[in-house]
Order: structure tokens, then C-alpha cells, then sequence
């Protein structure tokens, strides 16, 4: 993909009964963008081998089911030494949208790679964890172009339906240590 990179990540979840229940006793504790956002950095960095230079935040309390010194969405922007940049965006709650509540996507000056969730992109879903940890699919996009600006090669796609399940993941991460 060449650098430097852009990395577009979220993980938006709107939750309702249980889940909800769950996403508020969190809330009381963490914030939605510290929650899983340390790993989504964490992946960042890895992808980068660079270090922050810059980062910046933004939050919401959008219900007062959360705490007055809390909020259930928050947005972090991130700048790393070799001019990549990134975001990471998350949100808990039954007001969350679910249009684009997955989205894990890096380009750079060569092109993109993005994780495609088809089947966990269904209505409903964004609440369950297998929606956010399962790959499913790879789209690779090669931004190489002719003489007539026509791209050289047509997307690739890897399907990943053969990978574990969180729980299956746990099981079989077991057997490795």
C-alpha cells in the first residue's frame, strides 16, 4: 500500500436489553473509545512502525443513562511520525446507528485493503461481538493505472468464512500457550 497510511476503523454497536445493560455498567467504568480503541492504536502502530505524534478526541453523551462526566459516543483522530493518519470511532447505545457500524479500512499511495463484513452488516447485528471480530472477507484494491487512467488490475477478494468464531478463537488460542 506504500506510505504514508490512512486507517478508517470503528466499532459503533447499537445495543439494546442485555446488551444495553452491559454497554451501561461499561460506561460507568471506561468510555466507548478507550474500550477497544487501545487495540485499534495498538494495530495502528503495528501497521505504521511509527510512533504518535498527535492525537485529539471528541465525545457525546447522548442519553442520560450515562453519567453527566460521561458520554457513549467519542471519535479520536491520530497523526504517526511518517505522516500517516487515522480515526477510530465508537459508540454504545439503542440511538447508534448501524449504517457503516463496520468499518476497518487502510490505504495508501498503491492502494487499499479493507475488511468486509457482508453477513454481520445485516440489520441487527451490530450489538453482537462475532459482527466486529470476524473478518469474513478481504478486499485487496490495487490503485496502479494505465496511460488511459484505467486501473491494471481488478480488486481482489479473499473469502474468510473458514475463520473461527470469537469463541472457537478462544478455544483453539488455548492449545497454542
Amino acid at each position: 500500500m506504500g506510505k504514508p497510511l490512512v486507517m478508517r476503523m470503528n466499532l459503533n454497536q447499537q445495543s439494546q436489553g442485555f446488551m444495553w445493560d452491559v454497554h451501561r455498567n461499561l460506561l460507568k467504568s471506561l468510555s466507548p473509545i478507550v474500550d477497544c480503541g487501545v487495540h485499534y492504536i495498538d494495530v495502528m502502530c503495528q501497521m505504521t512502525r511509527s510512533k504518535p505524534v498527535w492525537v485529539s478526541a471528541i465525545g457525546a453523551r447522548l442519553t442520560d443513562d450515562v453519567a453527566p462526566d460521561s458520554y457513549n459516543y467519542g471519535q479520536l483522530q491520530i497523526r504517526f511520525e511518517d505522516g500517516s493518519v487515522g480515526w477510530y470511532e465508537a459508540g454504545w447505545g439503542p440511538m447508534i446507528s448501524e449504517t457503516a457500524f463496520f468499518v476497518k479500512d487502510v490505504f495508501g499511495p498503491k492502494g487499499s485493503v479493507s475488511i468486509v463484513a457482508k453477513d454481520a452488516s445485516a440489520a441487527g447485528k451490530s450489538d453482537h461481538v462475532d459482527s466486529h471480530t470476524k473478518t469474513e472477507s478481504i478486499r485487496i484494491h490495487h490503485a496502479a493505472i494505465d496511460e488511459r487512467n484505467l486501473f491494471l488490475k481488478e480488486d481482489e477478494w479473499i473469502d474468510m468464512k473458514d475463520e473461527p468464531d470469537t469463541k472457537n478463537f478462544a478455544i483453539g488460542s488455548s492449545y497454542i500457550s
